[in-house]
């Protein structure tokens, strides 16, 4: 019988202690526990260290002197558990509340299939209770896009059998240390939004298989920390900053990843369309700071250097 997975967790904070420990709280309470978990503090400003260290539960942090986005600062904590011998690393929302069987589910499918490089399971809304956020996704050619199957629906069991998928959001991702080693780490130039995506197309150019199993659950209170911390007096739901990362990204993500001039001109001109909507009702609502934040996205996603 073989020794069971080495498992770490890259968990990111930023202003939201709260969040973090309820999800640890969850990890702590599976039947099959983490061997590592370690927190990135991302240069929060509201204390978070202090309430971190102050809660013990054997957690290991690191504390970032600035805010270096999602993919820079997973990066440290996935570079980290692979050097200290972490045969899997488990990438995850630190809003998000683990099922019980969730790592166990998510191990044994890596351990059933050798060829599978990452895992990742059924994500339900936190609010409202039971309703499906992602159930797999597959690449769309013309829109280089890859929807979550099932958003939005309640869950029935309808999307309860195991396949291959296109893509992993980096909510719950569990990856082997080797396809990190084969395929890079996050692109730290995305900063935040889409940077999982381009990892999976570039998993997939390797020629590694990722794997949905839905009996791993978990829920997820979606964007929590980035509303919490972002939109201030902006209103609506999302801020400038949001904005301008996933215009300039998903630009960036097409001019990286399509496969040819026609699909990249189609998939450019699906996402200016798409903006040019978002355009008009930012400029009804006159949210003049998220529109002048939506135009840099679009410029430099289609001219800032690679």
């Amino acid at each position: 019988m073989s020794a069971p997975l080495r498992v770490g967790v890259a968990l990111l904070n930023w202003d939201a202690a709260d969040l973090t420990l309820a999800c640890i709280d969850s990890l702590l309470a599976g039947e099959t526990v983490p061997w590592r978990i370690l927190v990135v503090d991302n240069g929060s400003t509201d204390g978070s260290q202090a309430c971190l260290r102050a809660a013990g539960r054997g957690v290991e942090l690191y504390e970032s002197p600035e805010n270096l986005g999602f993919a820079g600062g997973t990066n440290v904590a996935v570079r980290e558990l692979i050097a200290s011998g972490a045969d899997a690393v488990w990438v995850l929302n630190n809003d998000t509340v683990v099922g019980s069987e969730c790592l166990r589910e998510l191990t044994a499918a890596l351990a059933a299939d050798p060829d599978v490089a990452a895992v990742t399971g059924k994500i339900l809304y936190e609010s409202p209770a039971g309703r499906i956020w992602y159930a797999g996704a597959q690449w769309r050619r013309w829109s280089l896009t890859a929807p979550h199957r099932g958003q939005g629906r309640r869950d029935c069991g309808q999307f309860d059998v195991p396949c291959d998928v296109g893509f992993i959001s980096g909510c719950c991702l569990l990856a082997r240390a080797e396809a990190f080693m084969r395929v890079g780490l996050f692109n730290e130039k995305y900063f935040a939004y889409w940077e999982d995506a381009e990892w999976c197309l570039r998993a997939r150019r390797a020629g590694l298989r990722l794997r949905y199993q839905p009996a791993a659950t978990l829920e997820h209170k979606v964007s929590s920390s980035v509303r919490r911390n972002t939109l201030g007096r902006s209103g609506g739901t999302a801020s400038p900053l949001a904005h301008y990362l996933v215009t300039r990204n998903r630009m960036f993500l097409i001019r990286q990843h399509a496969s040819g001039p026609l699909q990249r001109i189609v998939a450019l001109g699906g996402v200016l369309a798409s903006r040019a909507f978002v355009a008009a009702g930012l400029t009804m609502l006159g949210r003049w700071d998220k529109l002048k934040s939506l135009a840099g996205g679009v410029r430099d996603g289609l001219w800032a250097s690679l």
